[in-house]
């Protein structure tokens, strides 16, 4: 199925939404009683004291049962979960492509009726309940500016219902994906969280649409909308037109194909929900991203994403803006990392302060960040950290301390640890302050600098090389030396270059 979904599929989708709430609304109207129909026309017109709660509630038992605990009304409201969790599957799966374009990944109707078995049926129920309770609170309120709070509290108690059972649901079978990848309609979940208002749904459009007639009727426009004789018609059209307007309003949050910057070859799915959800759920900031092929955009909200506590993000974008210079962002983002837990983050955030790229240089810090760095399993980070202590830089000058994290270093798996160990086994009895009992281990340097070569360190091997010349910790054998060159050449080393040629 294509990620780039046709206009008119959308529009199509669009107008059968109208017409099936249309339809609906009209035929449950036709259902209530000859004075129930007319006293919603009398009060649509401003001569009945009533709300329109009272005339919902009506609506609301003939379709659910008056009698809310009770199994009539348990299914009844099943099947309005089931058909609702379908209209949303098709809507953000086949018709718009939301579902696979976000979350990479397709889902069957199967799947999605299972699943919603388990995450709806009840969430629903309680949510349908807490509706019909609210409504009776309705009829004590009058005015525009109550009825919307009462409103809005209707939203935000279904929306804790359903997300405290996909947080539950989240939480033993995917702990990584946070409720803001629901919203976004970055997972399977967000399915089943927008299905549930269905009951919240026709109480806005019922409330809404009350409010729309009773404005053409005072402007005196009731005839047109036939009003008088049936008024239940004249809701149901204006709550269709309503929701036609509100599904291509829909389309603003989350493009559903994709949208092409006409100023240049960028695409981009990547819709203003979208970009809410980054600077409300950083863990969404990725998600976001692999919306657009803007790379700037891209940049921005892995920033986003890094200061906001996503971790992953902050190696690859302190990277690239340490790549074109931009040392003090670098710094910042690296620091992030470092606080979140990433070792590598720690290094990096090391060797600026050792050069002083985009922060005071300050070795002594450095070498509590490459301490961090080593702790937390980054091989680099030791070997850094033992070079300072082999030079005393930042630190106290100890070569036992060098040789115990080159060793770690190169156990790690650090090739250059393994090298750097094998030159400093060469050079105890030159160090200053190293004592008479630090002397030379030629044939252990030579053992550890052929480490280094052997696990891909090529300047490891241009210095065996030379060793093997002059016979340093190995015997003369100018051919291993020529050999050694020549894969430390191979391997970019220019010094090795330069020495075979040399020969």
């Amino acid at each position: 199925m294509s990620d780039l979904i046709p206009v008119d599929a959308y529009g199509v989708y669009a107008l059968g939404a109208a017409a099936t709430v249309y339809g609906s609304l009209k035929f449950i109207g036709t259902h209530l009683a000859s004075d129930a129909r007319a006293y919603l026309s009398l009060w649509l017109q401003g001569d009945y004291n009533s709300t329109w709660s009272t005339q919902f509630c009506q609506w609301f038992d003939l379709v659910f049962g008056k009698k809310h605990l009770s199994w009539s009304c348990f299914l009844r409201s099943s099947l309005a979960s089931v058909l609702f969790v379908l209209a949303i599957y098709f809507l953000f799966g086949p018709v718009l492509g939301l579902l696979t374009q976000r979350s990479g990944s397709t889902y069957t109707v199967g799947e999605v009726l299972l699943l919603g078995m388990v995450l709806n049926l009840i969430p629903d129920y309680l949510s349908l309940l807490e509706t019909r309770w609210l409504l009776q609170r309705f009829e004590r309120v009058r005015g525009f500016w109550p009825t919307l709070i009462l409103l809005v509290v209707d939203v935000v108690i279904t929306g804790a219902i359903i997300g405290l059972a996909i947080i539950l649901y989240k939480w033993v079978r995917a702990p990584d994906l946070g409720i803001g990848h629901t919203l976004g309609l970055f997972d399977i979940t967000a399915i089943f969280f927008y299905s549930s208002f269905f009951t919240s749904l026709f109480s806005w459009l019922y409330c809404i649409s009350t409010w729309f007639v009773k404005l053409f009727c005072r402007t005196g426009m009731s005839k047109l909308l036939d009003v008088n004789d049936n008024p239940q018609n004249s809701l149901a059209l204006v709550s269709a037109v309503l929701i036609l307007i509100s599904s291509f309003g829909f389309q603003f949050f989350f493009p559903g194909k994709e949208v092409t910057d006409a100023s240049s070859s960028n695409s981009n799915r990547a819709g203003v929900m979208d970009r809410m959800l980054c600077d409300l759920f950083p863990d969404t900031c990725a998600d976001v991203a692999r919306l657009t092929d803007d790379e700037l955009e891209k940049l921005s909200l892995f920033i986003k994403g890094c200061r906001g506590g996503d971790i992953a993000l902050c190696g690859e974008v302190s990277a690239k803006k340490f790549s074109v210079q931009d040392y003090e962002l670098a710094a910042e983002l690296w620091g992030k990392a470092c606080d979140g837990g990433d070792s590598s983050g720690c290094t990096n955030l090391g060797l600026l302060y050792s050069h002083g790229q985009g922060v005071d240089k300050n070795l002594h810090r450095s070498a509590q960040l490459y301490s961090l760095g080593c702790d937390g399993g980054d091989p680099s980070a030791c070997n850094n950290l033992a070079g300072l202590y082999s030079r005393g830089d930042g630190v106290v000058l100890a070569l036992n301390k060098a040789i115990e994290l080159y060793q770690q270093a190169c156990d790690m798996g650090s090739a250059l640890g393994c090298t750097n160990l094998g030159i400093l086994y060469g050079s105890l009895g030159m160090i200053n302050g190293s004592g008479p009992e630090m002397k030379d281990d030629p044939l252990r340097a030579a053992q550890w600098v052929l480490k280094g070569c052997e696990e891909g360190d090529a300047r490891g091997c241009t210095i065996l090389g030379s060793w093997y010349k002059r016979g340093y910790g190995v015997e003369v054998n100018l051919t291993r030396a020529a050999e050694l060159w020549g894969r430390a050449c191979d391997a970019g080393d220019a010094r090795g270059c330069r020495l075979l040629e040399s020969m």
